[in-house]
């Protein structure tokens, strides 16, 4: 019974982490919508969202996206946080 219990319980987390990472997806997409439609300040709401276990490479994108959020609204000095 303990052994089934422990399997149920990883297939649980298994679970709850593909659901953080499509959280992470969607929250990333959302934010390239506002982007685009030049609403950054609501882009900036979705790419600052912390997630935890982020790759290096989403690390990256979200931290160029927000560099990029930030000069757009001539705050240059915040945008340079984020490129370097």
């Amino acid at each position: 019974m303990l052994i089934e219990e422990e399997a149920v319980l990883a297939d649980s987390l298994k679970d709850g982490a593909n659901m953080v990472k499509e959280y992470h997806d969607i929250c990333f997409n959302i934010g390239n919508c506002y982007y685009r439609m030049k609403n950054y300040e609501k882009a900036i709401e979705f790419f600052g969202k912390k997630f935890p276990g982020e790759e290096d490479k989403q690390k990256g994108q979200k931290y160029n996206n927000l560099g990029s959020c930030y000069a757009h609204l001539d705050q240059e000095r915040l945008s340079l946080n984020y490129y370097t």
